[in-house]
């Protein structure tokens, strides 16, 4: 009889167990969209040129040149911290080149790097540093505070495992609706130093996260391949950590 008991009292220990285990570790789907679009901002690079006069100088044209994308990765003591690719943070060159625009004979020319939020929200970016070799680029934004910001893996995905991409794909942010796209994470080409992912992007992608089933970030949306457009590229997770 008693060994009868012992059993029963094992087998519903058993069960309860099976009950109160969690089926893995991954967070939902939603979760991590919901996170990183806290997280998300559309980075718009503008060409500003100015004519001046008697010392004092005024905007006389304003162009938007290009659009990527970027996160939140923190905040330091004088404002949030901005992650993107080096490569959408701004051209220098273009400052070089631009010596006329539309006719106009340009004084004073100026790159300006904004963010935009997903409830349209705008703050000027302040670069901060980039290396163009990893294509990779951390700014600032001025006096903003405790904004939600994702968090780097310490952790390099396995070949096979799904990935996730918040963007502004051709710079289409619909409001507090970012663009979510599912992908595969394929390796690290060592060879170049880069991760290999298969997944769809379009310009305007360049310097969003790439997220892992935690929601964690373990690359950077760089390039896509030239010829096939779900080949993507990635500064590895080692040049991330290093960066950041």
């Amino acid at each position: 009889m008693l060994n009868k008991t012992l059993l029963a009292l094992w087998s519903l220990l058993l069960c309860t167990s099976c009950l109160t285990a969690p089926a893995n570790n991954y967070y939902k789907e939603q979760d991590i969209f919901q996170h990183a679009k806290e997280s998300f901002v559309k980075i718009e690079t503008h060409l500003a040129v100015g004519i001046c006069s008697n010392g004092a100088c005024e905007t006389a044209h304003t162009e938007l040149l290009t659009v990527g994308s970027g996160f939140f990765i923190g905040e330091d003591s004088a404002g949030t911290l901005v992650a993107s690719a080096a490569h959408v943070c701004g051209e220098d060159k273009i400052i070089n080149t631009a010596r006329s625009f539309f006719g106009i004979v340009a004084d004073k020319i100026e790159v300006v790097n904004r963010a935009v939020t997903v409830d349209y929200k705008t703050y000027q970016l302040q670069v901060i540093k980039k290396d163009t070799k990893t294509d990779l680029c951390l700014a600032r934004i001025r006096g903003l505070f405790n904004q939600s910001h994702l968090e780097i893996s310490n952790r390099v995905p396995s070949s096979g495992e799904p990935v996730y991409n918040v963007s502004a794909p051709a710079g289409v942010l619909h409001k507090d609706s970012p663009i979510m796209v599912k992908g595969i994470f394929s390796g690290n080409d060592t060879a170049v130093g880069f991760a290999v992912v298969s997944m769809s992007v379009v310009g305007g992608s360049s310097g969003s996260a790439i997220l892992d089933s935690w929601g964690r970030v373990i690359g950077v949306v760089s390039m896509k391949h030239k010829d096939v457009d779900y080949i993507v590229y990635s500064p590895n997770l080692i040049s991330i950590l290093n960066f950041y």
